[in-house]
């Protein structure tokens, strides 16, 4: 929570900063844990490289998984991606993607000079439950990205709420933890993973994109995080990816 209220709050409008809290104080069912999990922005390539030297980080080039954007995700998906590990549990990836490229010749620039970073993991968790402290280098790398406001633009990010309970996967518990859901027009909840993940998101599609829920939210996301991670004990995460 605080890396949220530090990073993330500063980037809303009071508007939206009073939306954001209203949600998450009253219409979610208190978790047992909460917090930031994944942040996406829009960087300039001169601060990638900026960041790259300031942190000595090596990259490994690979293609993506189907599965990365597999809900018809915020950008048409990459060819390639490139990642490297701040830890165990924290994962940084960069790419171009369409929605990138329209950015840079919106700007009348080349192709390259813009591209996505995101970080992964940030609220996680060890197998006995306990929650993983992020390292020294990870929380100096997000202060070093959110200083720089008009090289990394904030597009979205994931808060994750983590109830210590065996769940059935199904819209009926998301319902139960966020009644709110259910007054969103045209939200349709489908299953991936082999029933091991529930999405909820707008069934249409826009300009090649998934239409978010709402201004705030892009997509809900429903999963069993004690299977996915392996934990000892159990854990159901209801995630929200909200809008900047």
């Amino acid at each position: 929570m605080k890396i949220f209220e530090k990073y993330i709050k500063p980037r809303f409008d009071e508007l939206k900063v009073e939306g954001l809290e209203y949600l998450l104080n009253n219409e979610i069912k208190k978790a047992d844990f909460i917090g930031l999990d994944s942040v996406r922005l829009l960087s300039t390539a001169k601060f990638i490289n900026k960041l790259q030297r300031a942190f000595k980080l090596e990259f490994s080039t690979g293609i993506p998984s189907k599965r990365f954007f597999t809900q018809f995700d915020f950008y048409t998906r990459p060819s390639v991606m490139n990642r490297t590990k701040l830890s165990d549990n924290v994962t940084l990836l960069i790419y171009h993607s369409t929605a990138s490229n329209d950015e840079a010749r919106s700007h009348k620039m080349r192709l390259d000079s813009r591209a996505f970073l995101e970080l992964h993991g940030l609220n996680q968790y060890h197998a006995n439950g306990e929650q993983v402290e992020l390292n020294a280098k990870t929380l100096e790398m997000l202060n070093f990205i959110f200083q720089n406001k008009k090289q990394a633009k904030l597009l979205n990010f994931d808060f994750a709420f983590d109830y210590k309970e065996q769940a059935q996967i199904c819209y009926d518990y998301a319902l139960e933890k966020a009644p709110f859901i259910a007054e969103i027009p045209n939200a349709r909840p489908s299953h991936q993973r082999f029933k091991t993940c529930l999405y909820i998101q707008k069934a249409q599609i826009k300009d090649g994109y998934q239409a978010p829920l709402t201004p705030l939210i892009q997509n809900i996301k429903l999963y069993n995080k004690q299977e996915k991670n392996k934990l000892e004990t159990p854990l159901t995460r209801l995630e929200f990816c909200f809008l900047a």
